[in-house]
């Protein structure tokens, strides 16, 4: 695999590597022998983005002692802060547990954002060269309005999938690269719900059964599954410019590759597009019970 220039969009979401995460996470936290399996096939395969937060538990520094095994990897790491604290103190910190500057610094949230002094600070820290760029995490077309409107930043990561596809369908992701704005595309398999069991669906998701149910049949008819339809459709996206995968192994990242491999027709985007769902209690994993 010498050429992976279709793959330049994977950034590898790190949760958890920190914490139990994910609704269809069934091992917990990925232990040592895996985590040195993953960040080995990433060397190899020259893979260099790197997704992680402050709120992550123990996780910059788990990343930290990984990626000085391969120093010769020019590791692009985006971290969340999700404090008010000093944040010059919070990047020193989490440089010191990276093992090397991030090159990108997110509020977690936009309300963080959208504070004067977050926003001195990282100007502060980007004008003094110690960042490239800087921006915020939304979940919603509202946070995203709100934090433009405070400071155009230089990166937003946001939530999308084939389920959730309004940001793009309404011409949300349009209007944010008009603006020059990197997007990072992440919960592109809805934390996980595209993998669980149709039963665990029908107890915890009653409301998005019939959904799931023709999003399903259309991936069948083309040879795919739910969760690679979502991947395809959302990696297809000239919009996008990185997609955030949660993964357990090095064995789902080599799955995830072999799904970008396959041929698919484009009109199975314009399909499934085709199915509108809006029940936030559902596609904001933050309301889940």
């Amino acid at each position: 695999m010498n050429n992976l220039k279709t793959f330049s969009k994977f950034s590898i979401g790190t949760a958890q590597m920190g914490l139990n995460y994910g609704i269809s996470n069934k091992y917990g936290m990925i232990k040592n022998k895996e985590l040195e399996k993953i960040f080995q096939f990433l060397a190899k395969n020259n893979l260099n983005k790197i997704d992680t937060a402050k709120a992550y538990g123990n996780c910059e520094s788990i990343i930290g002692n990984q990626v000085t095994n391969f120093k010769h990897i020019n590791w692009d790491i985006t971290t969340k802060f999700h404090q008010k604290k000093n944040l010059v103190s919070a990047f020193s910190d989490s440089s010191q547990k990276l093992r090397k500057k991030p090159n990108i610094i997110l509020a977690h949230s936009v309300a963080l954002y959208t504070t004067k002094k977050f926003l001195k600070n990282i100007l502060g820290l980007k004008e003094c060269c110690k960042i490239k760029k800087f921006g915020f995490s939304a979940t919603s077309e509202e946070d995203i309005i709100k934090g433009i409107k405070f400071y155009i930043p230089d990166v937003i990561q946001l939530p999308i999938n084939i389920l959730d596809h309004s940001l793009y369908t309404n011409g949300t992701l349009r209007k944010l690269k008009d603006l020059n704005i990197e997007i990072q595309a992440r919960s592109i398999f809805l934390q996980g719900l595209f993998y669980l069991p149709d039963k665990v669906i029908q107890e915890k998701f009653s409301d998005v059964v019939g959904v799931i149910d023709r999003l399903k049949a259309i991936s069948n008819c083309h040879q795919l599954t739910l969760p690679e339809l979502s991947f395809k459709w959302v990696n297809s996206l000239q919009e996008i410019d990185s997609l955030i995968i949660g993964i357990e192994n090095a064995d789902q990242l080599q799955s995830h590759i072999q799904t970008i491999k396959k041929d698919v027709n484009n009109n199975i985007f314009d399909e499934a597009l085709k199915i509108n769902y809006s029940n936030i209690k559902v596609t904001n994993p933050s309301m889940w019970k």
